[in-house]
């Protein structure tokens, strides 16, 4: 069995290695931990400013390199980016944390970033091809529901207002209350530990998954000001 518990999004499917382990057989269980990931074509040095990000920390933006990861002051130009890689590459698409309103009801809703307004994507279970191989989701904005086990080539990744910047502790600010997506918390009182601690690191897991699917590039655009800010700084 492979457990990644940076890629748990919800509360009812969270584990942990205690459980893991007591629920496979105890003192019979061998844990190996796998220290390589074989998608990200970057220096350890992006792989590494990622891992800090998902734990509220944000380094100096990682040495130019082959690896396109950039920062962006302006949602729209990012697009821009990403449709351009699009038609050359492919698999280059947009994505944003759930904290913009969705509902399975079959009207749009849109990601609203700086001056870009975007659809969400749309639900379509009936398409044999995953959303990011379809030419018409370059019109959308994906969620982690609907990339996580993906790669892409490009990703642009927009940051919704549920993380923010503390200056006073120069560290990412989680806002649980601002996550759209409430349901991931659904059963959160049962797994014993600090409630809003738990909402964090779900909400943290979920960035987690979105900016480790690029292969060759990634693109940040922060809705908060001070993140923004302070990304651009660094």
């Amino acid at each position: 069995m492979i457990f990644d518990n940076k890629q748990v999004l919800k509360a009812k499917s969270y584990w942990s290695k205690q459980k893991l382990v007591a629920i496979l057989g105890g003192d019979n269980v061998k844990i190996r931990h796998l220290q390589e990931q074989f998608r990200i074509e970057a220096n350890t040095d992006v792989q590494n400013w990622i891992s800090d990000f998902c734990s509220e920390k944000i380094d100096q933006l990682p040495a130019k390199q082959k690896f396109d990861f950039r920062i962006m002051n302006d949602a729209k130009r990012m697009y821009e980016l990403i449709k351009t890689h699009e038609k050359t590459v492919g698999l280059s698409r947009l994505l944003a944390t759930y904290d913009f309103p969705y509902r399975l009801d079959g009207n749009d809703y849109f990601v609203k970033a700086g001056n870009l307004s975007l659809r969400w994507d749309r639900s379509k279970p009936q398409e044999s091809l995953a959303w990011a191989e379809r030419a018409d989701t370059i019109d959308e904005v994906g969620s982690v529901y609907t990339i996580q086990g993906f790669d892409l080539n490009y990703a642009g990744i927009i940051l919704g207002p549920s993380l923010g910047y503390d200056e006073q502790l120069d560290k990412i600010v989680v806002r649980s209350e601002l996550y759209e997506d409430q349901a991931a918390f659904n059963g959160i009182k049962h797994l014993g530990t600090n409630i809003e601690a738990a909402k964090e690191r779900l909400i943290l897991n979920a960035l987690n998954v979105l900016l480790t699917r690029a292969r060759k590039g990634l693109y940040i655009y922060a809705v908060d000001s001070k993140l923004r800010k302070k990304l651009l700084q660094n």
